[in-house]
């Protein structure tokens, strides 16, 4: 959140990012050959369809944060959410693409809900 201050308190910032850019890549590269392994053959977009899910998930947990900014907790909520949304239209039966039309209001609603929350404790902290 503070490079400058963690800098000043004698923390190497720059070798901080780099192992975290490292270890970013080392697991999206384990869950590439994961994906590949379970698909079995190599398809370059295999991905794609998981790129809603992980801004939607991401979306929710700043959602559901104080101070609406993404966070693992309330990511791993927005992950569990999705989840059982999605199961729940397997279990219904309904159409797959009703799942992505679905995720995506899902997202504008997370996103309006963040917006108002926000709106609200701007106009809170400035009542005070």
């Amino acid at each position: 959140m503070q490079p400058r201050a963690a800098q000043v308190a004698g923390i190497r910032v720059g070798r901080i990012v780099a192992l975290v850019f490292i270890i970013a890549a080392a697991t999206s590269a384990l869950g590439g050959v994961l994906l590949a392994a379970t698909l079995r053959q190599f398809t370059p977009l295999a991905g794609q369809s998981y790129l809603l899910d992980a801004i939607g998930a991401t979306f929710i947990g700043a959602a559901i944060h104080r101070e609406f900014r993404p966070n693992v907790p309330g990511t791993l909520i927005g992950v569990l959410f999705l989840c059982i949304v999605a199961n729940g239209l397997n279990l219904l039966g309904l159409d797959f693409d009703l799942k992505y039309a679905l995720s995506g209001l899902i997202l504008v609603g997370a996103m309006a809900i963040a917006g108002f929350r926000r709106r609200e404790a701007a106009i809170g902290s400035l009542s005070r």
